[in-house]
């Protein structure tokens, strides 16, 4: 019998529902989720009552039988079972019930019988059981004996119900076990004790955000709740998202200009909520600039993990929890073991935590592993936290991972890409994600949440917080250079602690708005505002004493390359300086030390004992300060090699007197001459420093922009950074080259609309107009995220206007009209756009490619003039009526994935088709694809087709895939020659014999089908990727004359014996996941075999015997 759930009846969610309410188990699932499904399915598909499978009195009837048969197994004497254990047993079973396909026609092939039905429930829901305990295990065992022999006795009175065959229901089914599989975690972890404590330790530790300009003093508002002020950031990432990776497979497809590989990684991004970017995701690598809300970004991912409160796509992260590791605590210590985690925040309680408790949730897969600044690291610290890294993903490849660091924290002494790193992340599945500057959409929101989490204090009362949000937007939008300063979170928070504060004119520069904020922060106005000033803190500090104290830590950590020193050091520090200050010599290093933390808060203790600046940003500011101030430059140009100092050298330059800056721009430029390995980051460092250098000679100027020209364009994320630095000086070194290639182009183009000027928008025209050989839409896309930073109107006449590719997401776009005039483009990509009506877009007369991710779009009629359209690409719409595009003549590639389509009738026209996705449609009936002869590529997964018959004429179709419908008969596809890619899984195919004639399939997926017998593929000499996962095959002697096999996987299958495939020389990759395989001695020649398991104890084994071996989790 298939496990597929595209067999359902819908009988195993009402069983599931009723069981849990016999129990009384409180499951948010079946309460709600279940009868709401059900109710769907029943009213819109099965065409019965509303509730009429929920309050079935057969269904009813049978739960109520096995919720008796089972309750003895959770009482007795024996068998204390609690509650959360119980419920978590009970709601494995109701998961298991939802995902085992149990179907009358199915209970039939069993012959009735139950021990082949409780078979059937073990091998459908394979996991279910991984985190039990023994005694949890062998009970959950015997509930599936009993529902097994409790449903046989049943199954004459579940005849009536009706197979469910949409793939809106299939959805919904799945969505339901996932949502059992949730609960069923949480419950296990509710046997935890330690948990809850943990979770509400790190809660309350972490869920506090600095607001600058507040006093320290009263906690209720000094410190917002971090989960009231934080604003979802963007996140510029790989697209892994299925949707665009089809939409780039289309569109390579029907154009010979991009012909050949998909683009690179790094040419493959796109703009996101960083939350969306990050839910599919077990390990990430985040990078941002300074300031730019990493540690923020990780502080909110632990809390929301400890107070299990992630919504809508981060729902399942509710099970996760958080260890966050902060490197910069680390310094001078190793990376600490596993065990060591919770005492980094939970110091307090760490002690009381039950042996191996650490290792139990990594292992479960259960663990959030947050670890923030690996920049902050000394460089040879960064090595061994390297190993370690490895170590631990190595030893626990089951956890989350997320890491984070500036971009020059991933690099080589000499400004090189750390090749060692980058490939690692690569070959163990890292997603890179960059945080992005803030538009002045997410500015305007940030302004607006950081004033509302402020709340109504007793200390603004004499402010009304929405006006003045309003009074600082108004601001914002009238002075552009402001609006560019405010691009990360700290620099936002920054300038809306200084208008709260003062209400004045706000500065323009970088450096000046850190002094401004070191100002504010020092001398508040703590007397006007009635506060009282404890007795043990000093109010006879000057400002210059304050600066000159606080200047002396910051090079102190600076030298030390430490982010963070121990209370006592810190003390000593302060007591050593004032002896060269006029206080009295009752004053301590303590004193000075709290008064710091509690009042000025330029100084923190994030973890008790260890003391570090509110952010590294002032640190570094205030160390460039104190080597001026104390004649060391020759000190400072010592360290320029050292990233560590890039920061606190660019704020030098600004700082320093002329000459200084001037000697120190010379040194930059010399010394990168001198050496060769060191030149790129050093001329760069250099361009960066004109951002702030406030008087430099010309021919040091030109010496510097002379040396930047070589360095063009910039070829990374972090040289774009330092180039964008610069601002308008660098404008005439990004114009336009023939000479460059896209991403070279692109990083141009992102550059120029970062620097955000009138002269940088004009540039940006030369770019629009350009062609490139290959993926020209990378360049559209860059020039799309300039939609919103210069003037709409102007930047479409002058910019967009002779563009052929734009892509535009949903951070940007808030209507279509605008699009309308632009009548040249050729290319339009609208990724998450929220718009309904594409009546805009009719005038778009010279458009061959449109896509629409995730559009709510209903109507096509807009687009029936568009004669030149030759690919178009819908997806997640409300589409059903395909009329409009009868006349789109020159139409050779169509996605129509997840819409409402089910009439193909209007396609019957479009002779030219030649790729066609309609994936999880309403589609049954493909008589009308019987024309399309030059068709090559048809997708139909999650339909409702089963007959083939209409694609028997298709002599040119060379890829076909029918995963998850009603499939059986392959008859029609034995003349369809060309064929070398066909995927079945998740149908009911059993007879392979049709596909015997096919000689050019190089390609066939049979997961979870109805295939035992593989005699039809021994003819099969082009075969090189083959899948059979849960299938019950077990004889694989017919593959043993496929010599050009080099994928096979056998996950979840009867297979023992592997002797068939010592003649297979070329396979390269073995799947065993879940079988009885336990001798590969057969394989120990194919040297280059590769062989992934989801068992530790044999791959333990396998490498022992010089096998390379891949652990992996069942299902990833």
């Amino acid at each position: 019998m298939s496990t597929s759930l595209l067999v359902l009846k819908v009988v195993g969610p009402p069983l599931a529902q009723g069981l849990l309410a016999a129990f009384d188990v409180k499951s948010k699932v079946a309460n709600a989720v279940i009868p709401k499904t059900m109710g769907t399915v029943s009213r819109d598909l099965l065409k019965l009552e509303a509730d009429g499978f929920s309050k079935s009195p057969e269904v009813t009837k049978i739960a109520q039988q096995m919720a008796n048969d089972i309750r003895p197994l959770f009482k007795g004497r024996d068998r204390q079972v609690t509650i959360n254990s119980r419920d978590a047993i009970l709601l494995g079973l109701a998961q298991t019930l939802i995902s085992a396909g149990l179907t009358q026609a199915g209970l039939a092939d069993m012959n009735f019988d139950a021990a082949t039905l409780e078979q059937h429930l073990i091998e459908v829901n394979p996991g279910v059981d991984r985190d039990f305990s023994a005694a949890e295990q062998a009970i959950y065992k015997q509930t599936i004996a009993m529902v097994s022999r409790r449903l046989i006795e049943a199954a004459p009175a579940v005849e009536g119900y009706e197979q469910a065959k949409t793939a809106e229901m299939l959805q919904r089914l799945e969505a339901l076990a996932r949502e059992l599989g949730l609960e069923r975690a949480l419950a296990i972890q509710a046997e935890d004790a330690f948990v809850e404590r943990y979770r509400k330790v790190v809660g309350d530790e972490l869920d506090r955000l600095e607001v600058f300009g507040l006093p320290r003093m009263d906690r209720l508002t000094s410190q917002q709740s971090l989960s009231m002020a934080y604003v979802t950031l963007s996140a510029s990432g790989i697209v892994d998202n299925d949707d665009e990776e089809s939409a780039t497979k289309v569109l390579k497809a029907g154009h010979h200009d991009i012909d050949g590989e998909l683009p690179d990684r790094e040419q493959r991004r796109v703009l996101s909520q960083v939350d969306e970017a990050i839910c599919d995701c077990r390990r990430l690598m985040i990078r941002g600039g300074a300031g730019a809300g990493k540690s923020t970004l990780m502080q909110w991912l632990a809390v929301r993990a400890a107070s299990q409160s992630f919504k809508g796509k981060l729902i399942n992260w509710n099970v996760k929890i958080p260890f966050f590791v902060r490197l910069r605590s680390l310094i001078g210590d190793e990376f600490p073991p596993p065990e060591k985690f919770p005492a980094l925040i939970a110091k307090n309680i760490a002690a009381q935590m039950p042996k191996g408790w650490v290792h139990k949730y990594l292992d479960r897969g259960q663990a959030l592993v947050l670890i923030d600044g690996v920049d902050e690291l000394p460089r040879q610290a960064r090595e061994d936290f390297f190993e370690a890294l490895k170590d631990l993903v190595r030893d626990f490849p089951y956890a989350t991972y997320v890491v984070t660091s500036r971009p020059s924290g991933l690099k080589t002494a000499e400004g090189d890409v750390w090749q060692a790193w980058e490939d690692w992340l690569g070959t163990h599945d890292f997603k890179n994600l960059m945080l992005e500057p803030m538009t002045p959409t997410k500015v305007e929101a940030f302004v607006t949440q950081w004033h509302k989490a402020l709340g109504d204090s007793p200390l603004d009362l004499e402010q009304n917080l929405e006006q003045t949000a309003q009074k600082l937007i108004r601001q914002l939008r009238q002075r552009p250079e402001l609006q560019r300063l405010a691009s990360t979170p700290l620099l936002c928070a920054m300038i809306c602690a200084l208008h709260r504060e003062r209400l004045e004119t706000l500065p323009s520069a970088r450096l000046q708005l850190y002094q401004e904020c070191i100002d504010m922060l020092l001398n508040r106005r703590d007397v006007g505002r009635e506060i009282s000033l404890d007795e043990t803190y000093q109010v006879g500090l000057n400002e210059t004493q304050k600066l000159e104290l606080l200047r002396s830590l910051a090079l102190k950590f600076m030298r030390l390359n430490l982010s963070s020193l121990e209370v006592d050091r810190v003390d000593n520090h302060f007591q050593l300086e004032l002896k060269n200050t006029s206080l009295p010599e009752t004053v301590t290093g303590r004193q000075i030390r709290e008064l710091f933390v509690d009042r000025a808060a330029l100084l923190r203790e994030p973890v008790v004992g260890q003391i570090d600046f509110a952010h590294r940003t002032f640190q570094e500011y205030l160390a460039a300060e104190a080597i001026l101030r104390d004649d060391c430059l020759e000190e400072l140009l010592q360290k320029t090699s050292d990233d560590q100092w890039r920061e606190a050298i660019i704020a030098a330059a600004g700082l320093a007197r002329p000459r200084e800056c001037e000697r120190l721009l010379e040194f930059l430029i010399a010394h990168g001459n001198n050496n060769p390995e060191d030149c790129q980051f050093l001329h760069l460092l250099a361009v960066a420093c004109l951002e702030t250098a406030v008087t430099v000679p010309p021919k040091t100027r030109a010496s510097v922009l002379a040396s930047a020209k070589l360095l063009m364009p910039p070829k990374d994320d972090d040289e774009v950074a330092m180039v964008v630095r610069a601002g308008n000086e660098v404008v005439p070194l990004l114009i336009y080259n023939a000479a460059y290639s896209v991403e070279e182009a692109s990083n141009c183009i992102e550059a120029l609309i970062r620097i955000g000027t009138r002269s940088a928008m004009e540039t940006l025209a030369e770019y629009a107009k350009a062609t490139f050989e290959s993926d020209q839409f990378r360049v559209g896309q860059a020039l799309g995220q300039g939609w919103n930073v210069f003037d709409r109107d102007i930047y479409l006449s002058q910019v967009l206007s002779h563009a052929n590719y734009l892509f535009l997401s949903q951070t940007q776009v808030s209507s279509l009209s605008p699009l309308s005039v632009l009548t040249q483009l050729s290319y339009l990509f609208l990724f998450r756009i929220q718009m309904k009506d594409l009546s805009p877009l009719s005038a778009l007369t010279q458009l061959s490619s449109l896509f629409l991710f995730q559009m709510q779009v209903s109507d096509l009629s807009p687009l029936s003039v568009l004669t030149q359209l030759s690919n178009l690409f819908l997806s997640q719409g409300q589409v059903s009526d395909l009329s409009p595009l009868s006349t789109l003549m020159q139409l050779s590639n169509l996605t129509l994935d997840q819409t409402q389509v089910s009439d193909l009738s209007p396609l019957s026209t479009l002779t030219q088709l030649g790729h066609l996705s309609l994936d999880q449609t309403q589609v049954s009936d493909l008589s009308p694809l019987s024309t399309l002869m030059q068709l090559g590529h048809l997708s139909l997964n999650q339909t409702q087709v089963s007959d083939l018959s209409p694609l028997s004429t298709l002599m040119q179709l060379s890829n076909l895939t029918l995963d998850q419908t009603q499939v059986s008969d392959l008859s029609p596809l034995s003349s369809l020659v060309q064929l070398k890619t066909l995927s079945l899984s998740q149908t009911q195919v059993s007879d392979l014999s049709p596909l015997s004639t096919l000689a050019q399939l190089s390609e066939l997926y049979l997961d979870q089908t109805q295939v035992i017998d593989l005699s039809p593929l021994s003819t099969l000499a082009q075969l090189s990727n083959l899948s059979l996962d849960q299938t019950q095959v077990s004889d694989l002697s017919p593959l043993s004359t496929l010599a050009q096999l080099s994928f096979l996987s056998l996950d979840q299958t009867q297979v023992i014996d592997l002797s068939p495939l010592s003649t297979l020389a070329q396979l390269s990759e073995l799947h065993l996941s879940q079988t009885q395989v336990s001798d590969l001695s057969p394989l120990k020649h194919l040297e280059h075999l590769r062989i992934f398991t989801d068992d530790k104890k044999k791959a333990k084994q396998w490498m022992a015997e010089g096998r390379n071996v891949l652990l992996r989790e069942w299902g990833a």
